[in-house]
Parts: C-alpha cells; structure tokens; sequence
C-alpha cells in the first residue's frame, strides 16, 4: 500500500521552531495528475493489439507514444502511486474492454471522493449478435412467471444481456433451456457511465422486436472500500458521493476466501446491469446515513449480507435487489436494528433469512417504495425470519399485492403466530399475506420477530 508523505522544512533549535530563512514553509506537491484523470482503459485480452501496463492507460485503441490501454488493474493503480487515491469533483472510471487475466484482482484498492465526486468500474458491452424476438411470454408477479423469450437467432449465454432496440431497454440472461430464454426485469437502456437519474422498468417487450445479444466483461474483485470524504449527515443536501458497477460479471476466482467479494462504502453503493457470482457479497459498512443500493442484478449462487464493519452508524438504509433475480438463499446478516433493508420488485429464488433461529444476526426488512409506484417480494421464494428480525410493509398496499413470494413465511421456524387487539393475545394464526392483512401483522411476541404492517 502506498502512503503520502508531507513534510515541512521545520528546523528545531534549543527547543525552538525555526522557518527557514525565506520565511516561508514549502509548499504541499500537488496530487499526482492521475488522480484527476477521468478514464483509464483496462484490455486484458488485448483486443486492441497494444494493451501494456507502461501505456498512458487513457485510450482504448493504441496510438503512438505509448497511447492505449492498460493489460491489468494493478497497471492503473501503479499509476495513482497509491492504493488510496483521492478523486476531487470528478466522476473517475475505469472501463473494462474485456475479462481481466488470470491473477489480477483488485484488492485493498480504498479510493476517495470529495467534493461531489464519484468512483466507478464500467464494462464496454460487447456486441455478439442481433435479430428479432419471436415469441414472447410476459413477466407475471402474481404467478409467478419470469419474462421469457424466443429468439430468430442463436442463444445468449447465461448472463450475457439483450438489448431490445424497439423498447430500448436491457435485461440479464438468468436461464436458457433449449430455444426459452428466462430474463430478469428488463430496466431502460443507459449508457456506460451514466449513473444519473432513476432506473425504470421497461414491461413492452414484444414479438417482431429488434434486439442485440451482448456480454459483459468477467472482472475479479476481492475488497474494494470506498470513502466518502465530506458527505453531510443530511441525504437532502447530499452531494452525489458514489461507487457504481455498471455492465460486468464480478467473480473472485483469485481471492485467498474464493466465496466472498466485499464492496464497501461509506455512503453509495450502486450495482446494476451486473451480475456477482459469488457465495458472498458484502455489500455497505453502513455508517450514518449510508445509502446502499444494489439494482438490477442477477445473483447466481450467491448469499447477501449487507451493512457488515458497522461503525456507529444508525440510520443508513440498503436497497438490496431492486429490479433483482436473486437465484439463491439471500442472508441478511449483521445488521443494526436502526438500518433499514428495503426490497422492491425482487424475484426471490430461494429463502431470505435473518436472525438467531437462522444463526444469523437480527435484521429489519422494508418493504418500501423507492424508484417504482409500489414494492414487490415476489417468485418461488420463502422468508424465515428469527429472533429480533422483521419484515415491514412501508408500501401503503396490502400484503397480499406486495408479499408475492409462494413460498413458506415463518418466524422462529414456526408457519404460526400471534396477534393483539385491544390488548388480547390471539396465537395459532397461520402466516399467510392474507392473514397479515387481516389481523394488521403478525408476530412472535416472545422473541420479538414480526410481519408488521408499518415501520
């Protein structure tokens, strides 16, 4: 790890501070020129013919005097001096033309943003090849059914995107058997590096549309920690401090702990249009006011467990899955009961699970509208809550058109649990949507985990 040095030409005398005689200190160098650089290019395939880690690293296509890409991120962080750059009122990204070769990995890379700066890894999609969509079967929550198409040409592989140009949009491969292709929420097309605005869905997909198959860089990451260096403690007059990861597949095939990939954040995390394939993804130090938001992801075979290293924190929010195909179990662990977990239009695939009877610490689960109208929990999924965990429905909807999931709802293992009126305990209710509409929310009043109705 690299470190700054600063130091002033101080001369101490008989227990005196001397200047020196031009009565002035020496000035503080600049940070390095890198710092400021707003694009480096990483090729580890080297496609561009000239990719080197002794390149300017700021074009993707080769030039003279060392013009084009670097081979490897650890090229780009040679460059900084440092594994803890400062980036000052700028968006800095490094854009990835391709997989990263065996052995680089980014790790201990703690990069920091002041002044409105951000700090992001982009993918540059790569076109494999085009044609209409022939048959296609819409999304259904209530069923639940994912989108699914049919394809004029050859299948995508899974995690490879399509990119509809009729409905300008772009949706994650989660499956392909035979000619069906199984997709995640298709979300409006943007363009690499922008990361204003809000996502939307995009549900106007139809047979006759023109469409282009194209994959994204494979990346190997094993921590990245992110710092916002003069973030307030009010999100409203919060300037836009953030790390993003737009268009890559993250894995950590190089990482001394194989299963885990840990992006950490004082304020912003946003993943989308990516997939992390991983056993573990941690996501957020969830410090005061922390924003941490991961959308429109395809997890595969991946566990969740977000706000971990929590320093005092207390009211930071995670938006886990938004517009997310979440393939496996999602853990909720080690969170503050102050930080609030909010899922919206996430397709669960496995079981979402959070404390003690789980082994797992207690969590706070919201149901909460953020980028769309309303939130959905949806899919073949179950939720096992234990101990000190709860679900709250934030949405102003009834359960039954916001917890979707056909799966099993239990609290501390049980599919039964209590509920109050006027003061009286009635237990022995079966957890179903329908009963937490009902009774206003169920809970386990010994141990404190709840379907509860608001927050």
């Amino acid at each position: 790890m690299g470190f700054l040095r600063f130091v002033l030409p101080v001369v101490i005398v008989a227990g005196c501070v001397s200047v020196p005689k031009h009565g002035r200190f020496a000035m503080v160098p600049p940070s390095p020129s890198s710092w400021s650089t707003p694009a480096f290019y990483i090729d580890g395939p080297n496609t561009s013919g000239c990719a080197s880690d002794t390149n300017t690293c700021t074009s993707s296509t080769c030039g003279s005097s060392g013009i084009g890409p670097c081979l490897t991120t650890t090229g780009v962080r040679q460059k900084y001096g440092s594994q803890m750059p400062v980036f000052d009122g700028t968006l800095v990204g490094w854009y990835f033309l391709g997989n990263t070769i065996a052995g680089d990995c980014i790790a201990g890379f703690q990069p920091t943003t002041i002044h409105s700066g951000a700090f992001g890894l982009f993918g540059l999609y790569t076109q494999t090849s085009s044609g209409t969509l022939s048959t296609v079967t819409s999304k259904v929550r209530a069923t639940p059914q994912l989108l699914q198409v049919t394809l004029s040409g050859a299948a995508p592989p899974v995690h490879g995107l399509i990119h509809n140009l009729t409905h300008p949009s772009r949706a994650l491969v989660s499956a392909v058997n035979g000619a069906t292709i199984t997709l995640d929420q298709p979300l409006n097309a943007y363009a690499i590096g922008n990361v204003a605005g809000l996502i939307a869905e995009v549900d106007t997909w139809t047979a006759g549309d023109s469409y282009t198959i194209e994959q994204t860089p494979k990346i190997c990451v094993q921590n990245i920690v992110h710092h916002a260096g003069d973030y307030s403690t009010n999100l409203s007059t919060q300037p836009f401090l953030s790390m993003t990861v737009q268009a890559l597949e993250l894995v950590a095939t190089a990482n001394t702990n194989a299963s885990r990939i840990a992006i950490i954040s004082d304020l912003n995390v946003f993943i989308f249009d990516s997939v992390v394939d991983s056993n573990e993804l941690i996501i957020g130090q969830c410090n005061d006011q922390t924003v941490v938001s991961t959308v429109s992801n395809s997890y595969s075979n991946s566990i969740e467990a977000a706000c971990t290293a929590i320093a005092g924190g207390n009211y930071g929010n995670v938006f886990l899955g938004q517009h997310s195909i979440l393939m496996t179990d999602v853990v909720m662990n080690n969170l503050n009961a102050e930080i609030d977990t909010m899922m919206e239009s996430t397709y669960l695939s496995g079981t979402l699970r959070c404390g003690s009877t789980n082994d797992y610490s207690p969590c706070q689960v919201d149901l909460r509208p953020f980028a769309l109208p309303a939130p959905f929990l949806w899919g073949p999924g179950a939720v096992s809550l234990g101990a000190g965990s709860k679900i709250f429905n934030a949405s102003g909807n009834s359960w039954a058109s916001t917890l979707l999931v056909t799966g099993s709802l239990t609290l501390d293992g049980s599919s039964t649990a209590c509920s109050v009126a006027a003061g009286t305990w009635t237990c022995g209710r079966s957890i179903t949507a329908a009963n937490l509409d009902t009774y206003t929310g169920l809970v386990q009043p010994t141990t404190g985990s709840a379907f509860a109705t608001s927050n």
